[in-house]
């Protein structure tokens, strides 16, 4: 059996002892040493988690072991960092393609990484509703006139004539009865 005497730091004695009970011993012959604290950055989330094609989404990294002088990309292109400290990163999107979900990873000067696989995804903004009709298109001014309105939505994807919709890229929205108050704007109810 080997035996080394318990110590947090420093050289420590050893000792053999065979199966008779004889033991022989070697002083100071191990070295303790302490662990040093990983300089390793680790990733844990990116927020918000979607963006613009066109870049410039505002993001937020949480880890830790963020040092001066660290390096952030965003699917391989470099991120714009506006802030750092030890635990979190904030960071300009560069540019992507829309529909791909992007790595971000985070390199500190002494060439130690994280990555976030997938975590940045690049997406078109939905498109703004399109008011179609109201009727009847006039009321009284002390409000109470009930009318219907209906629109579409444009489709979030573009396509080859420059994202105009065409009739099968619309989504039509079913017609909602409405009760204008007096002198209110009006807004149709969120699309889902």
């Amino acid at each position: 059996m080997v035996h080394a005497d318990s110590v947090s730091t420093g050289p420590a004695n050893i000792t053999i002892v065979n199966p008779s009970g004889a033991s022989g011993s070697l002083s100071g012959g191990f070295l303790y040493t302490s662990i040093p604290p990983s300089t390793q950055p680790t990733l844990n989330v990116v927020v918000p988690n979607t963006g613009s094609p066109k870049g410039g989404t505002a993001i937020a990294i949480s880890g830790s072991n963020f040092v001066s002088g660290l390096t952030v990309t965003v699917g391989g292109s470099p991120a714009t960092i506006t802030s750092r400290g030890t635990n979190s990163i904030q960071a300009t999107t560069p540019g992507g393609n829309a529909g791909t979900a992007a790595d971000i990873v985070v390199t500190n000067p002494n060439g130690q990484s994280a990555t976030l696989k997938a975590a940045f995804s690049y997406a078109n903004p939905p498109a703004s509703p399109v008011l179609n009709s109201i009727s009847p298109a006039s009321g009284s001014s002390n409000g109470g006139t009930q009318v219907v309105i209906t629109w579409h939505k444009l489709p979030v994807r573009g396509n080859s004539d420059g994202g105009r919709p065409r009739g099968d890229d619309c989504e039509p929205r079913q017609p909602v009865l409405r009760s204008l108050p007096w002198r209110q704007q009006i807004l149709p109810e969120p699309l889902p």
